[in-house]
């Protein structure tokens, strides 16, 4: 999955996390969030965590690409992926 493969490649990594957050790649990853199957909704959503660690833009910018109200149904439906 891509979306994984990104924040993977991030790795907590300043330079590499901004590098994919200028490339726009919040929102199709908030998007897959919300319209994935139940382990794509897990990856992006670890995706989305990885590059909101410690950053607050970057929370801000998942907030606004609509990906919390996705994280919270994700929780409620009780998907493998996101315990």
């Amino acid at each position: 999955m891509l979306a994984g493969t990104l924040a993977n490649l991030a790795g907590g990594n300043v330079s590499i996390t901004a590098a994919v957050v200028a490339a726009d790649a919040i929102p199709p990853i908030a998007e897959l969030l919300r319209s994935g199957s139940d382990e794509d909704k897990g990856i992006a959503a670890q995706a989305l965590e990885g590059l909101a660690d410690n950053n607050d833009a970057n929370k801000a910018a998942g907030m606004a690409a609509g990906a919390i109200l996705p994280m919270v149904e994700l929780l409620r439906g009780g998907s493998d992926e996101a315990v």
